[in-house]
């Protein structure tokens, strides 16, 4: 796990953010969507993100979540 030389960027950037998506992981690091919903898998392996029910937007776990501030809108 861990192989892919942007997960570190995207999980800074799930963090800064309170959760993410495919879409705007792939835009954030300006890769391809299999590359993000890759990275995104090993997010969700690590207990670093968790999907949300009925979306495809992915909240910070809740171990990972004890001094995130959460986003006013989700874009859900």
């Amino acid at each position: 796990m861990q192989s892919d030389n942007l997960y570190s960027e995207a999980k800074q950037f799930a963090n800064d953010n309170g959760g993410v998506a495919v879409a705007k992981l792939q835009r954030h690091l300006r890769c391809g969507y299999a590359r993000a919903a890759r990275i995104l898998d090993e997010l969700v392996s690590a207990n670093i993100v968790e999907p949300v029910e009925k979306s495809t937007f992915y909240s910070i776990a809740p171990a990972n979540n004890a001094n995130k501030r959460r986003p006013a809108n989700l874009g859900g």
